[in-house]
């Protein structure tokens, strides 16, 4: 057997492991019912049940996903750029740590605010909250990058 088979057996193994976990700490908070002295730490429970699970979901499930599907084409799209492989993985770095912490922030306002219960005189979360967090998110991180050529600049650094 090949080490490829192998790996690619061992990735399948994980992955039904992570989906039948996933959804079955989901199903379990979807059928119990809240505590009656304490319904509010119930609501906080189900909120980080279901943030873990949409993680699990966006980053294994569609990131592994696009990942497979993707990865000729970018690596494609990235070589034709005419900088130093350096310079492409700090950008490359810095563009994929801000959508992480885009889409993570993200579930952390957004789910919340799902979860709250029916009896507490809230407004209801709109569902154009949540990609407006990602989004403006993501862009608030993009000035920082001019600072990585800054830096360069300043320390006169030319590369190789």
């Amino acid at each position: 057997m090949t080490r490829v088979r192998v790996a690619r057996i061992l990735l399948i193994v994980l992955g039904v492991w992570a989906a039948v976990g996933g959804l079955a700490v989901l199903t379990i908070f979807l059928l119990a019912k809240p505590d009656s002295d304490n319904p509010a730490k119930f609501s906080d429970e189900r909120a980080v049940v279901f943030m873990g699970v949409t993680l699990m979901a966006v980053w294994c499930l569609i990131g592994g996903i696009l990942q497979r599907v993707l990865r000729d084409p970018f690596k494609r799209l990235i070589r034709r750029i005419p900088i130093g492989w350096r310079t492409k993985f700090v950008l490359l770095c810095i563009l994929f740590a801000l959508l992480e912490e885009a889409v993570t922030t993200g579930l952390m306002v957004y789910l919340p605010a799902c979860t709250v219960p029916e009896d507490r005189k809230v407004r209801r979360v709109r569902w154009w909250y949540w990609p407006i967090t990602v989004v403006v998110l993501l862009f608030a991180g993009v000035p920082f990058v001019p600072v990585v050529f800054l830096i360069r600049w300043l320390i006169g650094y030319t590369g190789p």
